[in-house]
């Protein structure tokens, strides 16, 4: 399947919602996304399995 085919098949709506995507817009959404997933890890994660111990030489 190309490129153009996947396009067509999603429809006019979400072609028209990619092309008004920002880079910057992207970024901060995959930032904010890549710290609400640090947050999830670090307050799961056993205490024995902490920042500060792998910090640790």
């Amino acid at each position: 399947m190309t490129t153009k085919d996947l396009l067509e098949e999603l429809g006019e709506d979400f072609k028209k919602s990619l092309e008004e995507l920002s880079f910057e817009k992207a970024e901060k959404g995959f930032k904010k996304m890549r710290d609400v997933e640090w947050s999830i890890n670090l307050n799961t994660a056993p205490k024995s399995a902490s920042v500060s111990s792998f910090l640790q030489v």
